[in-house]
């Protein structure tokens, strides 16, 4: 029980920016695995978190304006942390080709024009379907992600060095899918919706596919990597989701 509860305040202290107690000694591997479990409830409370502000702010504003303050407080509540991994894996993919010049791109901090613009493009994305979405947009975009982000760790496995290397080792394909059992549970308000299930599908296929693309790269998966397939995966689950009958 101890073990459970840690890794549901490491999974918070990951993911978000929450203040939360913090543990004495750095989160081991089995601390890790649970958190890995709960990244899709903590997703969900997200989700419900930016759909709420997004509800109340169009009482007052159009819906595009409500959905622009729930970025927002994502971005708040998250340290923009999934979007610094994108800038930073957009960055180094779009410009180098081996191993090393991959990491040594990732590391630097400064954003470049691949950076830049895979940030601008999938914001205005997420922006543009969430205007036109209601909760599942927000709980499914928020959610399934994170269950994706886990899969892909355990189907890749651990890169280069630091917290996402650390993360990846601790992940195992059953982690993963306790991982996905603990996103269903949070699908209620929305599992009339069978889109959401084709959501799911499509992180699980770009998880197979990002799985292949970056073992042939890197040999693995490190911070940033996760970070930017999170973002891509809400793309996906936000553009099924826009696919399907509104009702």
């Amino acid at each position: 029980m101890i073990s459970v509860w840690r890794g549901l305040i490491a999974a918070l202290q990951l993911l978000t920016r929450f203040p939360v107690p913090s543990p004495p000694v750095a989160p081991d591997g089995r601390t890790l695995a649970w958190a890995a479990v709960f990244f899709p409830a903590v997703g969900a409370g997200l989700g419900w978190l930016a759909w709420g502000v997004a509800e109340a702010s169009s009482q007052l504003w159009p819906r595009e304006v409500g959905v622009l303050l729930a970025l927002g407080v994502l971005a708040l509540a998250t340290g923009a942390l999934h979007e610094d991994g994108l800038a930073d894996a957009a960055d180094a993919f779009g410009s180098q080709s081996t191993p090393e010049g991959l990491m040594r791109v990732m590391k630097d901090s400064r954003i470049g024009t691949y950076g830049a613009a895979a940030l601008v493009l999938t914001y205005a994305l997420r922006w543009f379907c969430l205007s036109r979405l209601g909760l599942a947009g927000f709980l499914v975009g928020q959610s399934a992600p994170r269950a994706g982000v886990v899969t892909l760790a355990g189907w890749a496995g651990p890169a280069g060095e630091g917290g996402g290397r650390a993360f990846a080792a601790a992940v195992s394909r059953g982690v993963a899918m306790a991982s996905w059992f603990c996103c269903a549970l949070f699908y209620y308000p929305v599992f009339q919706e069978p889109a959401v299930v084709w959501a799911i599908v499509g992180c699980l296929l770009f998880a197979g596919m990002a799985t292949g693309f970056f073992k042939a790269r890197l040999g693995g998966v490190n911070g940033d990597c996760l970070g930017a397939s999170a973002v891509v995966m809400e793309c996906i689950v936000l553009l099924v989701l826009l696919a399907a009958p509104q009702p």
